[in-house]
């Protein structure tokens, strides 16, 4: 299959997990693991997420307690950073295949709902597969326009080799605070569901760049945040700021 195809089954998977009842849901699960098992670019996305990523640590950062629900229940916090969230929805899947967690008592625990399976489940695949979806969509769309690194490719190279300097590695760490500054003020401003998924995506995609270390994709990430964020949050957003540090390091030229 093309990159094309694969992305065009991985997403049908995902819309079909998001589709389907809860009765069933594990056997989307073991359909949508099968469709990244079959595509090279998607395993090396997984892998590269992957390293150094302990899932230990991230269960006890983004499935915290709920002090408004009683007993063992929870909730679930939505990772900022998109390497963690496809790490993290990505392993749980797997442990949902092999019976590690047990689904049922998964959605109780951390999706629950008045009581309702039916309700936990629309709160589990909107709050973690959804995300995960259009996360793995942006990249491979990236991926396949030219303006991501190819994943396959980069693990191909030697892994020690630096792709980027002190500098710019700071400035990308402020660049990552800024976003998220702009990403908390679009929830806060209680824009209409369709502009705030957009502008959700943009600033996601913008994160998937940095993390990828590739100075075209960062480049076009920032032009697409830049026009989005303006209209979103004309008066209140960190675009200059941006600018700025991408300057500082090097990526875009006055």
């Amino acid at each position: 299959m093309t990159k094309k195809e694969e992305l065009d089954l991985f997403l049908l998977r995902c819309d079909e997990l998001i589709d389907s009842k809860y009765i069933i849901a594990n056997i989307k699960i073991i359909n949508l693991l099968k469709s990244i098992a079959n595509s090279e670019t998607l395993l090396a996305i997984f892998k590269s997420c992957l390293s150094g990523f302990d899932l230990e640590e991230a269960k006890a950062k983004y499935f915290v307690s709920n002090k408004y629900l009683g007993g063992a229940k929870g909730e679930f916090v939505q990772p900022e950073d998109s390497k963690n969230l496809l790490a993290l929805v990505f392993s749980v899947l797997v442990d949902i295949d092999s019976g590690k967690i047990e689904l049922t008592s998964f959605l109780n625990n951390f999706f629950y709902e008045n009581g309702s399976y039916y309700e936990s489940y629309n709160s589990f695949v909107k709050n973690m597969i959804v995300p995960f979806k259009f996360t793995v969509k942006a990249l491979m769309s990236g991926i396949i326009g030219g303006t991501v690194a190819d994943p396959k490719e980069e693990l191909d190279k030697i892994e020690d080799e630096p792709l980027l300097n002190e500098t710019e590695c700071e400035e990308f760490k402020k660049v990552r605070v800024a976003l998220k500054e702009d990403k908390d003020h679009m929830k806060a401003k209680k824009l209409v569901p369709e502009k705030l998924r957009d502008g959700v995506l943009i600033i996601d995609t913008f994160f998937s760049a940095l993390d990828s270390n590739d100075k075209d994709a960062i480049c076009y990430a920032y032009t697409a945040y830049k026009y989005t964020i303006r209209t979103l949050l004309s008066f209140k957003n960190n675009q200059q700021v941006i600018e700025d540090l991408l300057l500082s390091a090097g990526i875009l030229n006055k």
